[in-house]
């Protein structure tokens, strides 16, 4: 429950649900304003369920590589098994 939206996950899953960064911030007890008053008054994280630094945390990949579809299936294309994408170099040698 990212931004105290309440209906997507673990509620029920939506394409666009970053659920790795919802479970570390979960994990760490960084639940942010809204659902971290309802987890503290459930005495779940020592009554701190609003870290904020905790509520930072995120695995960096923020958006899908592909767009979604707007009609059925929904998911986007997937890659190609045979499609070799290298990493770009950012910097170094």
């Amino acid at each position: 429950m990212l931004e105290g939206d309440l209906a997507g996950f673990p509620n029920g899953g939506r394409l666009e649900d970053d659920v790795t960064d919802i479970e570390l911030r979960a994990f760490a007890c960084g639940y942010g304003t809204v659902v971290g008053s309802v987890v503290a008054a459930l005495g779940e994280c020592d009554g701190n369920a609003n870290r904020s630094s905790n509520s930072l945390l995120g695995d960096g990949v923020d958006a899908n590589n592909r767009p979604f579809r707007v009609d059925f299936p929904y998911a986007g294309e997937p890659h190609q098994g045979y499609e070799q994408v290298l990493p770009t170099r950012l910097s170094g040698p």
